[in-house]
């Protein structure tokens, strides 16, 4: 196994990766196992030089990760867990401390304990060191504050999110970023920003990023908006607040209407006609459950913002 043969299989990892802005995590565990198994094989059976040994791991530990993700979507979280130990066990034989820190992220992503999730990622950001590229430090940092927001710890939150838009504002015209962090961008950071402070229950401080991050987006539909008239909970939706309207429904969605709660007490959203009838409403054109725009883009707005998908 050469050095030119290991790039070859990293190239290939990251069209697969592709995958994951079409498909859930229920199809492309198979695909991204069965590359992990034959990378571990390879390690196992053919002789190589230390230098291509080591690249041969940091890949491994990065399909490991692949699939452990994959897993964790298609509702597998044991093999995912097992899978990021073992991505753990190669990056650290292979030197990488930027897939460890992102095997410790993963880890942390699906952790059931709020605390110990929140320590998980921040041992994931201590990884970070002077070699550490910007984008992955952002990535890092992005996912300690989701942790630190689900643990309802505010200050920590922000700290994470302002770390991480320090990292992407130092990031320098042509820096080499692994494939699996180049994803990560101002209009990302802000999807996370938003959802960071959605769970926090700090819609003022939510809305407007969300907002900024809609508009950077391909043409929004009801699935890919993070103020989905039928959607998941959005940052106005808690029981007792306001639940205005957007700022310009027809703009969005070509659709006169108004936001009010399915019922009392209701997370949840329903799209009316403003005419200020009364009685029963049809759901408007907005609220379709028609197919969902499926731009790379799209779908990794529409899995953020819903709360319950990470980032690849």
């Amino acid at each position: 196994m050469t050095t030119e043969y290991v790039t070859q299989l990293r190239a290939r990892t990251a069209r697969l990766r592709r995958l994951d802005d079409l498909l859930g995590g229920g199809d492309t565990y198979r695909v991204y196992l069965s590359e992990f198994q034959a990378t571990k094989s390879l390690l196992r059976t053919i002789s190589t030089t230390d230098e291509t040994r080591r690249l041969a791991l940091s890949l491994l530990a990065e399909q490991a990760q692949q699939a452990g993700w994959a897993a964790f979507d298609g509702g597998h979280p044991a093999e995912a867990s097992n899978l990021y130990e073992e991505s753990m066990a190669a990056a650290r034989e292979a030197g990488d401390s930027s897939l460890l820190g992102n095997a410790f992220a993963f880890l942390a992503y699906q952790t059931a304990d709020r605390a110990q999730a929140a320590e998980i990622a921040a041992r994931s950001c201590a990884t970070i060191n002077g070699g550490t590229p910007a984008g992955v430090r952002a990535l890092l940092h992005e996912r300690m504050a989701w942790a630190c927001a689900v643990a309802g710890q505010p200050a920590k939150t922000e700290h994470a999110l302002e770390a991480a838009r320090t990292a992407l504002a130092d990031q320098q015209d042509g820096e080499d970023q692994p494939d699996w962090a180049a994803w990560v961008d101002e209009t990302e950071l802000d999807i996370m920003t938003g959802r960071c402070w959605t769970e926090l229950r700090r819609p003022l401080r939510a809305v407007p990023v969300l907002t900024r991050a809609l508009d950077a987006t391909t043409t929004p539909t009801p699935a890919t908006s993070p103020f989905t008239c039928r959607g998941s909970r959005t940052p106005t939706s808690r029981p007792g607040r306001l639940r205005p309207p957007p700022p310009s429904p027809t703009a969005r969605w070509t659709c006169p209407s108004v936001w009010r709660p399915c019922g009392p007490g209701s997370g949840s959203l329903r799209c009316w006609p403003s005419s200020g009838s009364t009685g029963t409403f049809p759901r408007c054109a907005a609220s379709s459950s028609g197919p969902a725009s499926r731009t790379p883009r799209a779908s990794r707005c529409l899995r953020s913002t819903s709360g319950s998908g990470a980032p690849p």
